[in-house]
């Protein structure tokens, strides 16, 4: 719905709203009512293992509090064209 939503509000826009979530169902259910929007996920605590699902939802974005990154962590989601 809120993809639907943001893709007919958004639809002439050269720059779109950023769609994020802590739940990953609402993000799918995002990414195919509207596929042109970007994504964002949001997690308590990042790791490496969000990089499948990030992949998987083609976001382009993670976020995260910052207490729970690391250097190592940022070049990670950095190499692989995910903004934190």
């Amino acid at each position: 719905m809120v993809g639907e939503l943001c893709a007919g509000l958004w639809r002439d826009r050269w720059a779109k709203p950023l769609v994020s979530s802590f739940s990953v169902a609402a993000l799918r259910a995002a990414r195919t009512a509207a596929p042109d929007l970007p994504l964002g996920l949001l997690v308590e605590i990042p790791d490496a293992q969000n990089l499948s699902l990030l992949e998987e939802l083609q976001a382009v974005s993670l976020h995260c509090a910052h207490a729970h990154l690391s250097a190592e962590l940022v070049r990670l989601f950095h190499h692989h064209d995910t903004r934190v």
